[in-house]
């Protein structure tokens, strides 16, 4: 009786515990961001091969379970915990760069110290939305020492109970009395031997172990309370109670409908405990992304106007069908086969093109775009400042295509 008491005590204060927690975060409005990078270098803490110290790496049941000062990427590549400063300027929209159909996207996901807690797992949804669509991408879970190690105890539970079912049936037959019985008959039919296998066997054991055959799955609900997360998700990283504040850099490539030309982050969290979920975090967001495209650069060309087959291979190349699209101005060796070709990362080709071609501004910028990607940054250079001299929109056009922005960063070339 003594233990039941305090069994039901302990219960009791941790759930008023839990919920003195819950109590402090919403009055003080705690909640996970979300945020576009920096792009400041962040440091690494420690040395990710150490045992103990920066992190630990154990496995289980063929899932890695990381206690770290640092959390992993989809990559392997180790991002530092460290706070965002208040005094930085917070970014909520950015440009993204198409390139093949695809859009690389970034962003970091912020939890603070005062949402964990080592009884509790914190997941957070990240969610797109499109004009008319939205994609949730991968989850991830930041899950408290306690919380990791009820969930390898639940598990431990339920393989005791496999471990108590007997797979093979000849485990409940009586097999001296079997063996006995037959020595003393001369028939060796199959189904002489099937019934008196039947007679000799423990007919109340197997009952009972076909019983818990039956009810593996009932089983695993009852005993395995909050398992582990098999699908649709990219981490779950064990928190360490004295580290303080996480935070993951998220990259995520992404195939984009050509109609699309703007999207918005959302991000929602959710805090667990064992077998139910405790509290709903105001969501974070939104960041939006607008898409840049070489498709944008694509030239309308008046004499061409009544020729229907350039005309839709224009269309295609506007809408970034890009394959379509150079099926038919290949033939062409204008301006907009070579966007087509650059599309396509067929750079070479796409030069060849370009110096046959008067020297306009948009042709001396996208011939400094090719051989920024081939690694001639001195004639990029060159072609690139005679693109802003003759048309200073080609200055922000810059900006927007990585080729061009890396350039600029590289060289410290300011607008």
């Amino acid at each position: 009786m003594k233990w039941i008491l305090c069994i039901a005590a302990t219960v009791l204060l941790v759930s008023c515990s839990t919920s003195s927690k819950i109590r402090k975060i919403e009055a003080e409005g705690s909640h996970a961001g979300v945020s576009l990078p920096n792009d400041i270098p962040v440091k690494q803490l420690g040395n990710p091969s150490m045992r103990g110290g920066s992190m630990e790496v154990g496995v289980d049941n063929d899932r890695h379970i990381m206690v770290m000062n640092a959390v992993k990427d989809e990559n392997g590549e180790f991002v530092a915990q460290d706070e965002i400063a208040p005094a930085i300027k917070i970014e909520t929209f950015r440009n993204v760069a198409e390139r093949g159909g695809t859009v690389d996207i970034k962003f970091n996901i912020t939890a603070p110290g005062s949402i964990l807690d080592s009884r509790w797992q914190v997941r957070f949804t990240p969610r797109l939305i499109f004009d008319n669509d939205s994609l949730s991408l991968e989850r991830i879970f930041v899950t408290g020492e306690k919380f990791r190690e009820e969930q390898l105890r639940s598990y431990g539970r339920y393989e005791r109970y496999l471990s108590s079912i007997e797979d093979d049936p000849s485990a409940f037959v009586w097999k001296r009395e079997l063996a006995i019985f037959l020595s003393r008959r001369e028939t060796g039919s199959e189904l002489y031997r099937k019934v008196a296998t039947d007679h000799y066997t423990d007919k109340i054991r197997k009952s009972i172990n076909d019983r818990k055959i039956l009810r593996k799955e009932e089983m695993f609900d009852k005993l395995v309370r909050e398992p582990f997360c098999r699908s649709d998700l990219r981490l779950d990283t064990v928190y360490v109670a004295s580290s303080g504040d996480m935070t993951y850099e998220y990259v995520q490539t992404l195939a984009l409908d050509p109609s699309v030309r703007k999207f918005k982050l959302y991000m929602s969290a959710d805090i667990h405990g064992i077998g139910e979920k405790i509290h709903s975090l105001p969501q974070s967001g939104p960041l939006t992304y607008y898409v840049s495209s070489l498709s944008t650069l694509a030239a309308d060309v008046p004499e061409r106007e009544g020729d229907s087959l350039y005309v839709n291979a224009l269309n295609h190349l506007k809408c970034r069908r890009y394959r379509m699209a150079i099926a038919t101005l290949a033939l062409y060796a204008d301006f907009n086969a070579a966007l087509a070709y650059t599309a396509l990362n067929y750079n070479l080709k796409a030069l060849e093109v370009l110096s046959g071609l008067e020297r306009q501004p948009k042709v001396e910028y996208l011939t400094a775009l090719l051989l920024c990607r081939t690694g001639d940054d001195l004639k990029a250079l060159d072609s690139y400042n005679k693109a802003c001299s003759a048309d200073r929109s080609f200055i922000h056009r810059g900006n927007l295509d990585p080729e061009i922005r890396n350039l600029k960063n590289k060289y410290n070339l300011n607008d």
